[in-house]
Protein backbone atom coordinates (compact mmCIF):
# COMPACT_ATOMS: atom_id res chain seq x y z
CA UNK A 1 0.00 0.00 0.00
CA UNK A 2 1.46 3.35 -1.04
CA UNK A 3 2.62 5.91 1.56
CA UNK A 4 -0.09 8.77 2.06
CA UNK A 5 1.30 12.14 0.58
CA UNK A 6 1.49 14.53 2.76
CA UNK A 7 0.74 18.46 2.19
CA UNK A 8 3.44 20.29 4.78
CA UNK A 9 2.86 24.16 4.40
CA UNK A 10 4.24 27.18 6.05
CA UNK A 11 1.55 28.71 8.64
CA UNK A 12 1.79 32.20 10.04
CA UNK A 13 -1.01 33.58 12.88
CA UNK A 14 -1.10 37.26 13.92
CA UNK A 15 -1.67 39.82 16.68
CA UNK A 16 -4.94 41.40 16.25
CA UNK A 17 -2.55 44.78 15.51
CA UNK A 18 -1.30 42.38 12.20
CA UNK A 19 2.29 41.40 14.43
CA UNK A 20 3.52 37.89 14.01
CA UNK A 21 2.32 35.72 16.86
CA UNK A 22 3.38 32.42 15.78
CA UNK A 23 4.86 30.57 13.13
CA UNK A 24 6.07 27.02 11.96
CA UNK A 25 4.91 24.46 9.58
CA UNK A 26 1.32 22.44 9.29
CA UNK A 27 0.81 19.03 7.27
CA UNK A 28 -2.37 17.53 7.05
CA UNK A 29 -3.95 20.06 9.20
CA UNK A 30 -1.50 20.11 12.03
CA UNK A 31 1.62 21.07 13.70
CA UNK A 32 4.94 19.72 13.16
CA UNK A 33 8.44 20.52 13.31
CA UNK A 34 9.99 23.74 14.56
CA UNK A 35 7.17 26.56 16.12
CA UNK A 36 7.94 29.66 17.45
CA UNK A 37 5.94 32.11 19.37
CA UNK A 38 6.19 36.09 19.62
CA UNK A 39 5.10 39.01 21.72
CA UNK A 40 3.82 41.91 20.18
CA UNK A 41 6.56 43.75 20.73
CA UNK A 42 8.26 41.14 18.33
CA UNK A 43 10.43 39.25 21.15
CA UNK A 44 10.25 35.59 21.22
CA UNK A 45 7.78 34.23 23.76
CA UNK A 46 8.16 30.71 23.26
CA UNK A 47 10.04 27.77 20.93
CA UNK A 48 9.83 24.21 20.42
CA UNK A 49 8.94 21.37 18.24
CA UNK A 50 6.06 19.30 17.40
CA UNK A 51 5.31 15.24 16.16
CA UNK A 52 2.50 14.62 14.48
CA UNK A 53 0.52 18.12 16.31
CA UNK A 54 2.04 16.51 19.80
CA UNK A 55 4.89 18.52 21.88
CA UNK A 56 8.10 16.93 21.89
CA UNK A 57 11.15 17.61 22.68
CA UNK A 58 12.99 20.73 24.01
CA UNK A 59 10.94 23.56 24.56
CA UNK A 60 11.80 27.14 25.63
CA UNK A 61 10.53 30.10 27.16
CA UNK A 62 12.12 33.62 27.00
CA UNK A 63 11.44 36.70 29.25
CA UNK A 64 10.89 40.20 28.11
CA UNK A 65 14.43 40.87 26.46
CA UNK A 66 14.85 37.68 24.56
CA UNK A 67 17.18 35.67 26.71
CA UNK A 68 16.23 32.30 27.71
CA UNK A 69 14.23 32.07 31.25
CA UNK A 70 13.10 28.56 31.10
CA UNK A 71 13.54 25.41 29.58
CA UNK A 72 11.46 21.81 29.39
CA UNK A 73 11.41 18.68 27.94
CA UNK A 74 8.42 16.78 26.45
CA UNK A 75 8.93 12.97 25.98
CA UNK A 76 7.20 11.68 22.78
CA UNK A 77 3.35 10.76 23.84
CA UNK A 78 1.03 9.34 21.51
CA UNK A 79 -1.99 11.35 21.30
CA UNK A 80 -5.49 10.61 19.56
CA UNK A 81 -6.33 14.19 18.81
CA UNK A 82 -3.97 17.07 17.45
CA UNK A 83 -3.24 19.93 18.70
CA UNK A 84 -3.98 23.24 16.95
CA UNK A 85 -1.30 25.91 17.24
CA UNK A 86 -3.53 28.56 18.39
CA UNK A 87 -3.90 25.99 21.38
CA UNK A 88 -0.54 25.41 22.33
CA UNK A 89 0.23 28.95 23.97
CA UNK A 90 -2.42 32.25 24.01
CA UNK A 91 -0.92 34.99 26.17
CA UNK A 92 -3.51 35.57 29.60
CA UNK A 93 -4.15 38.84 28.22
CA UNK A 94 -5.38 37.92 24.80
CA UNK A 95 -8.99 36.20 24.16
CA UNK A 96 -8.80 33.27 22.24
CA UNK A 97 -9.75 33.19 18.37
CA UNK A 98 -13.84 33.23 17.98
CA UNK A 99 -13.34 30.39 15.77
CA UNK A 100 -12.54 28.20 18.56
CA UNK A 101 -15.57 29.24 20.89
CA UNK A 102 -18.25 27.16 22.21
CA UNK A 103 -21.90 28.08 20.85
CA UNK A 104 -23.89 29.31 23.90
CA UNK A 105 -27.32 26.82 24.30
CA UNK A 106 -29.20 29.84 24.65
CA UNK A 107 -29.25 31.87 21.46
CA UNK A 108 -29.58 35.29 23.71
CA UNK A 109 -26.36 34.58 25.56
CA UNK A 110 -23.00 35.48 24.19
CA UNK A 111 -20.85 32.67 23.39
CA UNK A 112 -18.28 31.35 26.14
CA UNK A 113 -14.79 31.01 25.22
CA UNK A 114 -12.80 27.86 26.02
CA UNK A 115 -10.45 29.43 28.29
CA UNK A 116 -6.81 30.41 28.13
CA UNK A 117 -3.86 28.83 29.37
Amino acid sequence: MPKKKTSEREHKEYHKDGTPWAKGRIADGVPVGYWEWFRKDGTRLRSGHFEKGAQIGEWISYDKNGAVYKGSHIKAKIKKTAVRPSECHRPRNESPSPNYSTPSPDPLRPRQSRGTF
